[in-house]
């Protein structure tokens, strides 16, 4: 787990590449993981920390990641994981359509406003 955190964070001064190498090597050290459900466990929390925080690197890298774990524990695994990014993403797309839409009307807001919709049963 600390491994991946310090890779992800060293990876903002390193090419795609190097990043998608990395990554490679999370997944394959992932299957040498005794307690795969305590790895979900820790991995959900700072998944979550990332993406509310907006500090993830891409959700492109993020859902490989996602990706590489669903191929090694299938997809029950990782549901929870996915419904994250897919929040986020659906949280982006509707502030993106709120922001255009006050555009459209020329009545901008006094404050910057984001708003991110959370399932109950994905967010730890």
């Amino acid at each position: 787990k600390q491994w991946y955190q310090r890779r992800v964070r060293d990876a903002k001064n390193i090419s795609l590449t190097e990043v998608e190498e990395r990554l490679r090597k999370f997944i394959d050290l992932f299957k040498y993981v005794e307690d795969k459900d305590l790895f979900q466990k820790f991995y959900g929390k700072k998944l979550a920390n990332r993406l509310i925080h907006n500090t993830s690197l891409s959700w492109d890298l993020e859902e490989t990641a996602i990706n590489g774990l669903k191929d090694r524990c299938g997809y029950e695994y990782t549901s929870p994981l996915q419904r994250m990014i897919i929040d986020m993403k659906l949280s982006d797309d509707l502030t993106k359509k709120f922001d255009q839409h006050l555009k459209n009307l020329n009545s901008p807001l006094p404050v910057a406003f984001s708003v991110n919709i959370l399932q109950s049963g994905a967010w730890p």
